[in-house]
């Protein structure tokens, strides 16, 4: 498995983009919010 932590590394990095992802859309739903209400 000589290219196991390269595969990991691309791995982790989808990871952290989709969690990226679902962050930056969850502030924006609650800015969205906050400004509909003000």
């Amino acid at each position: 498995m000589k290219g196991a932590p390269g595969v990991f590394i691309v791995v982790w990095f989808f990871a952290a983009l989709a969690s990226l992802g679902v962050a930056g859309v969850i502030v924006w739903a609650i800015i969205k919010l906050v400004t509909h209400y003000l």
